[in-house]
């Protein structure tokens, strides 16, 4: 990670897709996850907070993107549709475009999970217009469920 550091206390998400990220431009992005319980980090994402997306592929697997978390919502749903009114939460007055009730319910991170369950959702801001392209550090290893905290890795 020649040249570039990364900042203390923040968090590691694997992204499975490299879309949109490939392109010369980051966008702003909404994540969100639903879960059968309070998986972490649930309770531990917060506003301001840090994200580094880390692509798929072991050994070869990169840090492409650099993110500041906002509009954070947590909520318990029953029902992909109530998600959905969650996520909604997270479009409301951001500067973001692309995600449609529709989309949202078709995509398969909302039907292959439950339909009962716990909802984390937010937007994550890119701090540079352009992929980042720095090599996974060794010592970063990302949990199961997709995500790291720097915090608890050092």
């Amino acid at each position: 990670m020649a040249g570039a550091a990364l900042r203390r206390g923040v968090w590691f998400k694997t992204q499975p897709t490299r879309e949109p990220w490939s392109s010369k431009k980051v966008p702003p992005t909404v994540f969100w996850h639903m879960w059968k319980i309070r998986q972490w980090p649930y309770s531990h994402i917060n506003n301001g907070d840090f994200c580094y997306l880390v692509s798929s592929g072991g050994a070869e697997a990169e840090i492409f993107a650099e993110l500041v978390i906002d509009r954070v919502v947590r909520l318990k749903y029953f029902g992909h549709a109530a998600a959905w009114d969650g996520v909604k939460g997270v479009l409301d007055g951001a500067h973001f475009s692309g995600l449609s009730r529709k989309k949202f319910l078709s995509h398969p991170e909302t039907v292959d999970r439950p339909v009962v369950g716990y909802l984390l959702a937010f937007v994550g801001y890119p701090l540079s217009p352009k992929p980042l392209g720095m090599t996974r550090p060794d010592w970063l290893r990302i949990q199961q469920q997709g995500w790291a905290q720097y915090d608890l890795l050092r």
